[in-house]
């Protein structure tokens, strides 16, 4: 796939997926909503973190691809592998807004439970590099 088209693909994504959430912020109360209106926002909001970084990795990618001498083919293999892990990490990575949002409605957003948030993340990808 084209890599601008990827690129220009997922800030389309990214956008819809912001103006869904900004009307559903804007718009629903969220002490009338059910559960289930509660999980379809973090859902959402967990969609826009992830497509989010998808669309930072891109961004990265296609200025790595222009500057990188293209003559080297010895990591084709290697950087394969690599980019297999790209969409587990990205997913994993998007879990701490939901986290931070879990904790402030709690009241405890403090340096222990952000420390464990960072020690969850760095095993989990710790995990994913090992694993995938």
């Amino acid at each position: 796939m084209n890599h601008r088209f990827s690129i220009f693909f997922t800030t389309i994504v990214l956008l819809i997926i912001a103006g869904v959430l900004i009307l559903l912020l804007s718009v629903i109360d969220p002490s009338d909503v059910s559960a289930f209106g509660l999980l379809g926002i973090l859902v959402i909001i967990y969609l826009f973190f992830f497509m989010a970084l998808v669309f930072m990795y891109r961004i990265i990618e296609l200025l790595t691809r222009f500057f990188k001498d293209s003559n080297k083919s010895k990591d084709v293999i290697k950087q394969q592998k690599s980019r297999r892990k790209i969409p587990y990490i990205i997913s994993t990575l998007a879990l701490i807004p939901l986290f931070l949002i879990s904790f402030n409605s709690l009241g405890q957003i403090n340096i222990l439970n952000l420390s464990l948030i960072v020690v969850f993340e760095v095993l989990a990808i710790f995990y994913i590099v090992k694993r995938v």
